[in-house]
C-alpha cells in the first residue's frame, strides 16, 4: 500500500460533494497534508481546518487573487505538491442555441476549463522547479 502520510495534496473543489469526501477520507483515513480551495465549504472540512489537519483556501478559483492566495498556502504549508486533485465544477443550463446567455457560458468555460487549467499549469511549475533544485 502506498504511504500517504507525507503526501501533500491541493483539493482543489474539496469543500463540498464529492471533493469533501477525498479531503476527508485523504485525511482520516491516510494523514495526508492537504490544502482545500473551495468557494463553499461543507462543517465536516471546516472541523478539519479548526483542528488544524487542514488548510482552507475559500474564494473562486476564477479569481487570480484566490489562485496567488492558493500557491502561497500551499507553499507555505504543504512546502511542495505530490498530488492535485480537482473536483470543481458546475453544470450548465442546457439551452438551445439561440436562446444561450453567452455571459453565463463564458462562466462555464471559466470554472470547468480555465481554473483547472492555471492549477495544472501550477501543478506543472512546481513539478520542473523540484527536478531542478
Amino acid at each position: 500500500m502506498y504511504a500517504m502520510a507525507s503526501t501533500r495534496v491541493l483539493v482543489a473543489g474539496g469543500g463540498l460533494g464529492i471533493g469533501q469526501f477525498i479531503t476527508e477520507f485523504l485525511v482520516n483515513k491516510h494523514g495526508a497534508k492537504v490544502v482545500v480551495l473551495g468557494l463553499h465549504i461543507s462543517d465536516s472540512v471546516a472541523k478539519l481546518e479548526t483542528q488544524g489537519k487542514i488548510r482552507v483556501v475559500r474564494g473562486d478559483a476564477t479569481k487570480p487573487e484566490v489562485h496567488k492566495q492558493t500557491v502561497d498556502v500551499v507553499s507555505e504549508y504543504l512546502g511542495g505538491l505530490d498530488s492535485l486533485i480537482i473536483t470543481l465544477g458546475v453544470i450548465a443550463e442546457i439551452e438551445r442555441v439561440e436562446r444561450l446567455d453567452i455571459s453565463k457560458l463564458r462562466n462555464t468555460y471559466e470554472i470547468n476549463f480555465f481554473a483547472p487549467v492555471q492549477l495544472v499549469r501550477y501543478r506543472c511549475k512546481v513539478r520542473s522547479e523540484e527536478h531542478t533544485s
